[in-house]
């Protein structure tokens, strides 16, 4: 049986995180205003090449994009998706 997706997946009904406020209390070696920097910067590529998304699989590039960092990489697939505009949306499993 299909079932309608209602954005917010595996979450129990609450809103999913985002990258910016699942790292807001962590420590990053930059503050949040480099990371916004660089994705306006991957943003603006993605407009001059009509892109709506692109999809980031490498863990050495979500980390420069984003300052998440995990040694999860290894064991298990995850994709960073940063959309023309809006936040990026990291993709991975649910965490037993």
């Amino acid at each position: 049986m299909a079932r309608e997706y209602t954005g917010r997946g595996l979450t129990g009904g609450r809103a999913r995180p985002t990258i910016t406020n699942l790292m807001a209390d962590s420590w990053r070696p930059f503050d949040a205003a480099e990371y916004e920097q660089r994705q306006a910067a991957l943003r603006a590529q993605m407009e001059e090449r009509e892109l709506d998304a692109v999809l980031v699989s490498g863990p050495e590039n979500q980390y420069y994009l984003t300052g998440y960092e995990t040694t999860g990489f290894h064991s298990f697939p995850q994709t960073l998706i940063v959309p023309r505009s809006g936040p990026p949306l990291l993709v991975t499993r649910q965490l037993e």
